[in-house]
């Protein structure tokens, strides 16, 4: 009897073993395909936008760092924290920046339409770039009182 129950205690390890390997391969999965989907055109600007974000320093607030944006076609750059809406496209990431073809950031007719970067400052509710412009344009982006990120303005 005991080895019975030892057998099947043994299976039972296995199984669970094998349940736990096979998420962590879906999870393996998912991070490499979002780690290598194509950007296309319209959301390039968001790679700029994030290193001005990751480069502000929040011991000096007073700093501001430019972003090179180019809004062509309908889209926005928009900021997503804890306490905005996490982010998206990945729930783990707290802080990010997305491009959107919609103000949502939300799939229409299954549709891929945005694109997230994570971001190491929170950023403002108020944090939006919007696609008033068709050339190329420096964005200015600083913090506010609140230590948050923010959009200040563009330079012309």
């Amino acid at each position: 009897m005991k080895k019975k129950a030892s057998l099947a205690w043994n299976e039972l390890v296995k199984v669970i073993l094998f349940f736990i390997l096979l998420i962590l391969v879906y999870n393996f999965i998912q991070n490499l395909y979002s780690a290598t989907k194509s950007i296309p055109e319209w959301a390039r600007s968001l790679s700029s936008v994030e290193d001005a974000v990751n480069n502000l320093d929040i011991l000096y607030p007073e700093e501001t760092r430019t972003a090179n944006v180019k809004l062509s076609g309908k889209y926005l750059i928009k900021g997503f924290s804890e306490s905005t809406g996490i982010c998206p496209e990945n729930e783990k990431k707290p802080h990010c920046i997305c491009a959107c073809s919609n103000p949502e950031c939300s799939n229409i007719n299954g549709k891929e339409t945005k694109y997230c970067r994570s971001i190491k400052l929170e950023p403002s509710p108020d944090f939006l770039i919007e696609n008033s412009f068709p050339d190329p344009v420096g964005v200015k982006i600083g913090l506010n009182n609140d230590k948050k990120v923010k959009r200040l303005g563009i330079i012309g």
